[in-house]
């Protein structure tokens, strides 16, 4: 059975949750700004460099726990005007590179510390497991599409926020699944985050993740998590 959707059956009260890890929300106010040194060749309303085990996020608006600044060596972005910066506290990552992001619901420092730790460990990190090349990772305000295939039982293409949680399944079924697209280096490589949801939909430790993959411009890639999926990222006139 062939199903085209954002979200599938069911799962889209689930999807709702995908706002708490990595939809993108960005705000009109807040400017893009390009990278530079480890950050070169990307661009977000935020950037967060890795280096000498500190995550230091710059952008070009103030947010929570940033400071005012000038521009500093080993910053990710120049400072044609004004920057505000912050260091993660207490956090030494085991990545390096830089991460890029758009969303912009921030209350609390807390908040974007946990952000900002989510997309290297949970993404970054696993990236550069499976390819030791890959530096960068841009979470922006972009749409992904994702062709999915359960071999012999069924498939279905998904759309959704770059970053955000597209739900595969109905509630229904005894094991659902849920993808992550983001975009890696010069975004002509993305990597997959797969997670299972069982039992009760909304029980305590129901969704876990089972397995990454990364896909090469619109090629296929096989995952063995779960059932085993076929994969694959819609690109330009093949995503409509």
């Amino acid at each position: 059975m062939i199903r085209t959707t954002t979200c599938l059956l069911a799962l889209a009260c689930l999807l709702a949750l995908a706002g708490l890890l990595a939809t993108a929300a960005s705000a009109a106010t807040r400017p893009v700004i390009d990278g530079s040194g480890d950050c070169a060749g990307v661009s977000g309303r935020y950037l967060a460099s890795l280096r000498d085990g500190r995550a230091t996020v710059v952008s070009a608006a103030p947010f929570p726990g940033g400071q005012a600044a000038t521009a500093a060596t080993g910053d990710p972005a120049p400072s044609p005007g004004a920057l505000w910066r912050t260091t993660i506290p207490g956090f030494a990552p085991e990545a390096s590179g830089c991460v890029a992001f758009d969303k912009d619901l921030f209350t609390w420092p807390g908040d974007l510390a946990t952000y900002v730790q989510y997309l290297i460990r949970e993404l970054l990190l696993p990236a550069q497991q499976l390819d030791p090349e890959l530096e960068t990772l841009a979470v922006r305000d972009r749409t992904v599409r994702l062709a999915v295939e359960r071999a012999q039982r069924d498939k279905a293409v998904l759309s959704g926020p770059e970053g955000a949680m597209l739900g595969y399944g109905a509630l229904a079924d005894e094991e659902r699944y849920f993808f992550i697209v983001v975009l890696l280096g010069d975004g002509d490589t993305a990597l997959v985050r797969i997670l299972r949801n069982r039992g009760q939909a909304f029980g305590e430790r129901a969704t876990a993740a089972i397995g990454f993959a990364l896909l090469h411009g619109d090629a296929s890639a096989d995952s063995a998590a779960g059932p085993g999926f076929r994969l694959r990222r819609l690109i330009d006139s093949d995503a409509h």
